[in-house]
């Protein structure tokens, strides 16, 4: 994986009075182009969750494919501390495919993520739990075209007190959405444990 001492904060260009310039996410290069089949790993320690905070991480390039975790309003059925996960996809000719998890995810619990890539047969998405057992699986999702992902992309909800930092390991995540100081919408997150290798996900047996 990338050194996390390349890290890029970014943030937000526009949007509404109180997002505009505050950190929306972080970037790190991959130091190359992937081509072939892949699949990214990592651990999420689910902190403090309530509506509206969002977190994200993604392989963007020529196109782009991650995992965008949050509680919206489309999620009445889950109490607000439960966060949802989204695969996301884009192509190179902008082709998308998207895919929510319908298991929520519960605060103070750890988690195994598992994104797979394969262009000749489609991207795939994973949730385990922290003993290893599958939780959810979206099997093999079809793809009309390739991309080539060079840089690794956090991705937090912009405002005051969001932030994307490295520490002891741990890359922490904090996206905060509006409201009244100190705001309650806000959604904590740790990744650990971040692998990236080569072989495809697809057709693999999900892990009993």
């Amino acid at each position: 994986m990338p050194d996390p001492a390349a890290l890029t904060v970014t943030r937000a260009a526009e949007g509404q009075a109180g997002a505009k310039g505050q950190v929306n996410g972080g970037t790190l290069p991959l130091g190359r182009v992937l081509e072939g089949p892949w699949q990214m790993a990592f651990t999420l320690d689910l902190g403090r969750a309530y509506f509206y905070g969002q977190c994200g991480v993604h392989l963007d390039g020529e196109g782009s494919l991650g995992l965008r975790w949050s509680h919206g309003d489309n999620d009445g059925d889950v109490p607000a501390n439960q966060p949802r996960l989204v695969l996301e996809y884009r192509g190179t000719d902008d082709d998308t495919v998207r895919e929510t998890f319908p298991p929520a995810l519960g605060p103070g619990r750890r988690f195994r993520l598992v994104l797979g890539y394969d262009p000749r047969h489609g991207v795939r998405g994973q949730l385990l739990n922290a003993e290893g057992r599958l939780v959810y699986d979206t099997g093999s999702l079809p793809i009309d075209s390739a991309f080539r992902p060079s840089r690794l992309r956090f991705e937090v909800q912009p405002w005051a007190g969001s932030e994307v930092r490295y520490e002891a390991g741990v890359w922490q995540l904090r996206g905060i959405s509006g409201g009244p100081e100190p705001s309650p919408y806000v959604l904590e997150s740790g990744l650990s444990q971040m692998a990236l290798q080569s072989g495809s996900l697809i057709g693999r047996p999900p892990p009993r």
